[in-house]
């Protein structure tokens, strides 16, 4: 669709990512070969990338400024952005409490900066937590994680906070990622061919789908026959809990607490042997928020 940031001519939005309390919008304005970042809502810790010092909310979507190149790719975390453009580069604002912009230090920052430590990866995919991110990098499948790892959501094996991108050594070759406030989930090459789910990270809820109610600091595959007699098309997670398409049926399971698992309960549910539309919906694409599944 359209939309009119500034009450001047209608520009078309082509990707759209929510944050706890801001928005950012892939827009083409027809005048200009790359794309921008349009943004508004709270702007408390420069989230918004209107590049001064003012934390005043906007109802408006503005311009984000100082992105260099062509941008394919926005996301969201809790308090903070990112952008990714047509050559690779990673740009953050925002947040930076737990070093979830990936700089090496704490510092907010309310203008896009480059990522410098990923110049030599080019970034392909972005996941964003709360306060932490992922991203798919270079030409051999790997991930990087950083920021807040409370829950052991880095991957990592610790519960220590990374301030710059880190590689996650204990996975093979990813191809897709996603991320919960505090979790992770990754399709990646099986040891005997095909791919596999794999989740780590805050299990509290069920949400890693193992069958405990544990956090788990490593990624670990996720052993389910519904999730490997057909491919997953796509996998999407909200604040405390998972969704993925199988074939044309959809699987949830998490925190159930507001029946945004679709499963005619309000039950957490640790394993993933439920289909909330089994034999009823086609599926392709797959949005996730906090608490609810579209």
């Amino acid at each position: 669709g359209s939309f009119n940031p500034n009450y001047q001519q209608p520009l078309e939005a082509t990707y759209l990512a929510c944050g706890d309390y801001h928005t950012l919008a892939l827009v083409n304005d027809g005048n200009h070969k790359d794309a921008s970042v349009y943004a508004w809502g709270s702007n408390m810790f420069g989230q918004l990338g209107t590049g001064d010092d003012s934390t005043f909310d906007q109802g408006d979507p503005k311009k984000c400024e100082g992105i260099v190149g062509n941008i394919i790719l926005v996301s969201a975390g809790g308090m903070f952005s990112c952008a990714v453009t047509e050559d690779g580069s990673l740009y953050t604002w925002g947040c930076n409490s737990e070093g979830q912009l990936g700089h090496g230090d704490r510092k907010d920052r309310s203008k896009p900066t480059k990522v410098v430590i990923l110049e030599s990866e080019p970034v392909f995919d972005v996941a964003c937590g709360d306060e932490f991110m992922c991203v798919l990098a270079g030409d051999n499948g790997n991930i990087y994680t950083w920021g807040n790892n409370a829950c052991g959501q880095l991957g990592h094996g610790d519960l220590d906070s990374r301030l710059v991108p880190t590689r996650v050594q204990h996975i093979n070759p990813v191809r897709s990622i996603a991320a919960g406030s505090a979790h992770m989930c990754a399709l990646a090459l099986g040891e005997s061919g095909g791919e596999v789910l794999q989740t780590w990270g805050a299990g509290g809820k069920g949400q890693l789908g193992h069958g405990t109610f544990t956090n788990v600091l490593l990624p670990k595959p996720v052993k389910c026959d519904n999730l490997v007699e057909k491919a997953i098309c796509s996998m999407a997670c909200g604040a405390h809990h998972t969704c993925v398409v199988v074939g044309e049926d959809l699987y949830a399971w998490g925190d159930g607490s507001y029946k945004q698992l679709g499963t005619l309960t309000d039950d957490d549910n640790n394993d993933n042997g439920g289909s909330a539309g089994k034999g009823r919906r086609k599926s392709v694409r797959m949005s996730v928020a906090n608490a609810m599944s579209l």
